[in-house]
């Protein structure tokens, strides 16, 4: 049995689920979506949007309302959804800073993401779901697959390995590890002259 099936195995068994964001159809470029997923009893209660814009966020919230976790599982967690720009190719791998929530302290928060690469022997569209390890210091440490997108994975998790994050606080304002779920959605490119 792969590694992959274990994993998607282990998720269905967990209770845990996701659903894919839409790229919006009439988005002619890329965007990033930070939100607060709330969590009772395993189910999505809420839904808050800390930093993105339109056509992605109604997306967004669309699809986290309907992913669930195991039933044990009564907290928030930090979803950052990243709509790849659909270019075939890039020169350079394209960093984005995000704009600091204020309203977040005790979660981590992203400060950097960077572009995944479009594979040119991909030819495929969808969506890779990570959840990430953070370290005390905001640094991706470990990653694991959710779901997983054929070839893109593997641009998804390079990319990601690279992202820097505002790390989480305790109650006493003291930095400490956590994690975060990321969504990179790709669509089939276009060739941008």
């Amino acid at each position: 049995m792969t590694l992959a099936c274990i994993t998607l195995l282990t998720l269905l068994l967990s209770g845990f689920s996701v659903v894919d964001p839409v790229y919006p159809p009439n988005a002619a470029g890329g965007g990033t979506v930070v939100a607060v997923v709330k969590v009772a009893g395993g189910q999505v209660k809420d839904v808050t949007v800390l930093w993105g814009e339109e056509p992605f966020v109604a997306s967004c919230k669309d699809a986290l309302a309907r992913w669930s976790f195991s039933a044990e599982a009564d907290i928030n967690h930090i979803v950052v959804v990243y709509f790849r720009k659909p270019e075939l190719l890039s020169a350079a791998s394209w960093r984005q800073k995000i704009s600091a929530a204020k309203a977040v302290t005790l979660l981590p928060y992203p400060r950097y993401v960077f572009a995944p690469s479009y594979p040119p022997n991909a030819l495929a569209q969808g969506s890779v779901v990570i959840r990430v390890e953070i370290s005390e210091e905001g640094r991706v440490v470990d990653q694991q697959v959710i779901k997983p997108m054929g070839i893109l994975t593997e641009a998804s998790k390079e990319a990601v390995a690279k992202w820097e994050f505002y790390p989480a606080r305790d109650h006493k304002g003291r930095k400490i590890a956590s994690h975060a779920y990321v969504v990179l959605v790709f669509r089939f490119p276009v060739i941008v002259e």
